[in-house]
């Protein structure tokens, strides 16, 4: 039996789910994780290490979603 992760617009979940479930033969196992990509873990952990070392390069959250806002 072959094994296939997709990922699934959260409006169509359910109802792609349950059509899964009625075929025969056919196994539906929800990951509720949230696995974070290897790649992604290797950049967050430098970002990290950067903050580390110069900590006032670093931008305060509200400052940075009032920038963000006004794209």
């Amino acid at each position: 039996m072959r094994q296939l992760i997709i990922n699934i617009p959260d409006n169509f979940y359910k109802s792609f789910v349950e059509f899964f479930k009625q075929i025969p033969g056919i196994t539906v196992e929800e990951n509720k994780t949230t696995d974070t990509l290897e790649w992604h873990k290797s950049i967050l952990e430098e970002r990290m290490e950067e903050y580390k070392k110069n900590p006032s390069k670093g931008q305060d959250w509200d400052d940075f979603k009032k920038d963000l806002d006004k794209i």
